[in-house]
């Protein structure tokens, strides 16, 4: 997420006391207007919607990919926590 969205969306969860994974959540929430093109759903964006390009595709994946690898690594250190603290209650 940007940081200017990112600023944005903290700025409205504190005014409205939100928690801030709720306006995301939320926004996640919201229905996609779409359009048949071609016999495939494509989703209508905005006039001011940034252009989407192979390589903005590109870097969305290679971020993915890194967020990915580090959800494993911490999922792998959480289990090795919890096996510690199994050995040590013994």
């Amino acid at each position: 997420m940007p940081r200017r969205t990112l600023k944005v969306v903290k700025l409205h969860a504190s005014r409205h006391r939100l928690a801030l994974e709720e306006p995301v959540d939320q926004a996640a929430d919201r229905s996609l207007v779409t359009d048949t093109r071609n016999g495939l759903q494509v989703v209508r964006l905005g006039r001011r919607s940034p252009k989407v390009t192979t390589a903005l595709v590109d870097e969305l994946c290679d971020e993915v990919a890194v967020i990915a690898k580090h959800r494993v690594r911490l999922a792998r250190q959480a289990k090795a926590m919890v096996k510690e603290q199994a050995n040590m209650k013994r």
